[in-house]
């Protein structure tokens, strides 16, 4: 072979090899970007997710927060069970105990308490096969969801050696979850939580016709609370208390009022004096 056809063997092998070199180049490129491109796409819609269930889920936590206020400081008198055997009339008397007040004050307290636990489930049904990413609000609001959970459902959450004399009540987390979906409005087409009215005629209905499964966790969890000293449900409230303020401080500050940023200190204190976790502030 002459000097020439050597030189033109190697010219054609260096341009297979750049070509070839360019085309893997070129496919790793694409699959990069597309699964970049793929990723990207799946943190926007889990973001659009978020956006759109901040706000409800920030109204259902902050309304909640003020009622587990006013139960663990002002008044928890109303979470007798004997007041659901009160029958429905119209308030008369404009006073805290009108049999019909406390009746409403019952049954908005478990129309709040389940509502969050409708919003939730809705958010991670939509949620559950996007990649939420590394977004410090999407971490923070679930980290302060898981709290919210635990607060309800974990066992033995506190240092007490006489824990088998104490009053609890336990909502696991697959039973948060069926108190979420018996929420929903409608479970294929309509994606909202049911009204107040919707809540309670289901409510009465369950009651008269056979209870409802998760009405009764729902209502055995407020049912007769703070009739016994020692009573595991105050902790499981201050805990739920602080949890729900820390995800409202991230999903909508705005809704943090005075009034509810100076229970947190209280709850905080609470905590730590019971012995609970201690690192929540």
């Amino acid at each position: 072979m002459s000097e020439t056809d050597s030189w033109l063997a190697f010219t054609v092998i260096g341009a297979g090899v750049t070509t070839v070199g360019s085309l893997i180049a070129m496919g790793i490129k694409e699959f990069f970007a597309t699964a970049y491109l793929e990723k990207f796409k799946a943190r926007q819609s889990a973001s659009a997710v978020y956006r759109k269930f901040r706000d409800p889920i920030s109204l259902s936590a902050q309304e909640l927060c003020s009622r587990l206020r006013e139960i663990l400081i002002d008044d928890h008198s109303f979470l007798d069970l004997d007041v659901l055997n009160i029958p429905a009339g119209t308030a008369r008397y404009n006073t805290a105990d009108d049999p019909q007040y406390r009746l409403y004050k019952f049954h908005s307290t478990l129309y709040r308490f389940c509502s969050l636990f409708g919003w939730f489930e809705l958010y991670r049904q939509e949620l559950t096969f996007l990649d939420a990413g590394n977004n410090k609000q999407n971490a923070e609001f679930d980290t302060a969801r898981a709290g919210i959970r635990s607060a309800l459902a974990d066992g033995h959450i506190t240092p007490h050696d006489d824990w088998e004399d104490w009053e609890d009540r336990l909502i696991l987390r697959e039973e948060q979850r069926a108190i979420g979906e018996m929420m929903f409005a409608d479970k294929r087409t309509d994606r909202r939580i049911v009204s107040y009215g919707e809540f309670v005629e289901r409510f009465f209905i369950s009651q008269i016709g056979g209870a409802n499964r998760w009405f009764e966790i729902a209502k055995d969890f407020f049912g007769n609370y703070g009739q016994k000293e020692k009573d595991f449900r105050t902790d499981r409230l201050w805990l739920l208390l602080v949890h729900l303020l820390k995800m409202l401080e991230a999903t909508n500050s705005a809704l943090v009022t005075e009034r509810l940023t100076n229970v947190k200190q209280q709850a905080l204190e609470e905590i730590r004096k019971r012995g609970l976790i201690p690192d929540l502030a």
